[in-house]
């Protein structure tokens, strides 16, 4: 996504509520965003302590719920929070509010501040697994429906699907999207 780590301001994860999953999860974080040299503490929540797992449809619930953050410049509270498990090690790196909050805006490494940016995590019992990077619109546009579909007022909108059983697979779908000129 060439969106350096340390711009996210929150992490919606997949947070199963198990031990060794969210356990593996948070070290996960630590690893990848650099936690030590953050200026401001990484928020991380899940939608699941408000609405369950929902199976098939976690990874769209969690996308909604970062996509209205974004949008409305706040975190909604992770519901039935109160500390971290001992195991977590979330020292002063991570947070997890309880109450709604401001979105966290960490200094980019460009210097450019105030841009929201979040990623959503979702793992699936399947072997569905994605993550997500999402910025917030600072264009300053607005986004209205016009026949049925989600439109910018200068750029449209499109969500393209890509699936396959293997690599292999992916590459050739990729390549098959391309040559129609989806992408």
């Amino acid at each position: 996504s060439r969106i350096d780590p340390r711009s996210i301001g929150f992490i919606e994860c997949h947070g199963g509520g198990t031990e060794v999953g969210d356990a593996t999860e948070i070290a996960a974080i630590r690893k990848m965003f650099d936690l030590d040299t953050r200026k401001v503490p990484l928020a991380i929540g899940t939608v699941k302590s408000s609405v369950g797992h929902t199976q098939g449809a976690a990874g769209a619930v969690s996308i909604v719920k970062t996509a209205l953050a974004l949008e409305r410049d706040e975190l909604p509270p992770t519901r039935g929070f109160e500390r971290a498990h001992p195991a977590h090690q979330f020292g002063d790196a991570l947070a997890v509010n309880a109450t709604c909050v401001p979105f966290p805006t960490p200094q980019r490494a460009d210097e450019t501040r105030g841009v929201r940016v979040a990623s959503v995590s979702s793992m699936g019992l399947g072997g569905i697994n994605y993550h997500v990077v999402m910025e917030a619109d600072s264009s300053g546009g607005s986004m209205h429906v016009e026949q049925g579909r989600v439109r910018n007022v200068d750029v449209p909108l499109n969500v393209i699907r890509i699936s396959a059983e293997d690599r292999a697979g992916l590459v050739d779908e990729r390549d098959r999207k391309r040559d129609q000129g989806v992408l």
